[in-house]
């Protein structure tokens, strides 16, 4: 984010869990504007096998991700799975309680 001039003043400071944490979240911008933005393995060195560690790639909604899943479940013969991990889930309620939303 700190590349994109554009978004500088979205940089903001939340409490996740007990903690007081500087940056950018993604419930502050719209899926539009998240998928202008690329992402990279923010540590290469220690993880080069990851396919497209050094490439830059385009963030892809969870629909494009089972459509994957599904399409190299048919092509490797063998179910691919997609396992979900969510980040602080409670962030966005947490927003929404301290704004009245």
């Amino acid at each position: 984010m700190s590349a994109h001039p554009e978004f500088a003043d979205r940089r903001t400071a939340k409490q996740i869990d007990g903690q007081t944490v500087d940056g950018w979240f993604t419930e502050d911008f719209t899926l539009d504007e998240l998928r202008t933005l690329r992402a990279v393995e923010r540590i290469p060195a220690l993880r080069r096998a990851t396919p497209g560690s050094t490439a830059a790639t385009r963030c892809r909604r969870f629909g494009e991700i089972l459509d994957l899943a599904e399409r190299l479940t048919g092509e490797l013969g063998r179910t691919i799975g997609v396992y979900p991990e969510t980040k602080t889930p409670q962030l966005p309620r947490l927003d929404r309680a301290a704004t009245g939303a």
